[in-house]
């Protein structure tokens, strides 16, 4: 465990940092193609689309990178009559700033139906990052909607990267928020400094 004073000074940055932040973006649609339905992926700092979770290591000069966790979200379908409306994370993983990104992990598709008026809800989803690993990460969301009557058969898609982060020790309070483009936009690879 922790020294108090650390985690306390800790939770001080923590919250200059919150006082101080940007107002933040949303889910970045980056694709949508065909026949779609209107969706909610919560992704604000009110509610992160995405959580990065540190192993808490004491005695350390920093925590590694645990897990990376989507968060749950809901759509409708594009019609009156239900259809299936398909659900993937993809983790996404570079070296640094100036690497592009490439896949490290595809959940499976989870499939279930809605339509114009009820919702398909998808809990999210958790990918456990390599030991001793020197990557970012971020978190790209796909939905694919099928055609009336089929299960196979794509109307539509929507893909887009979530953009807010929630950055947390394991078995600590204090965490950090940031948004892509600014501090804490993806699961960096340490958290953040402690005085």
């Amino acid at each position: 465990m922790r020294p108090i004073r650390i985690v306390a000074a800790f939770a001080t940055l923590v919250f200059a940092s919150a006082l101080a932040a940007p107002s933040v973006g949303a889910f970045d649609e980056a694709a949508k193609t065909g026949k779609t339905g209107f969706y909610t992926i919560p992704d604000e700092a009110s509610s992160p689309g995405a959580v990065c979770r540190y192993e808490n290591n004491p005695g350390k000069l920093y925590d590694e990178t645990n897990k990376v966790s989507s968060r749950k979200m809901w759509t409708h379908g594009p019609w009156a009559q239900k259809s299936w409306v398909g659900h993937r994370i993809i983790v996404k993983k570079r070296r640094s700033s100036s690497q592009p990104w490439r896949t490290a992990w595809k959940s499976p598709i989870t499939k279930k139906r809605a339509n114009d008026v009820e919702v398909a809800t998808f809990y999210g989803k958790r990918f456990s990052t390599p030991e001793n690993h020197k990557m970012q990460y971020r978190v790209v969301v796909k939905l694919t909607y099928y055609k009336r009557g089929s299960k196979t058969n794509v109307a539509g898609r929507v893909r887009g990267a979530i953009e807010v982060y929630k950055h947390k020790i394991v078995g600590s309070a204090p965490y950090t928020f940031g948004t892509e483009g600014g501090p804490g936009g993806r699961c960096k690879k340490r958290f953040w400094s402690v005085p």
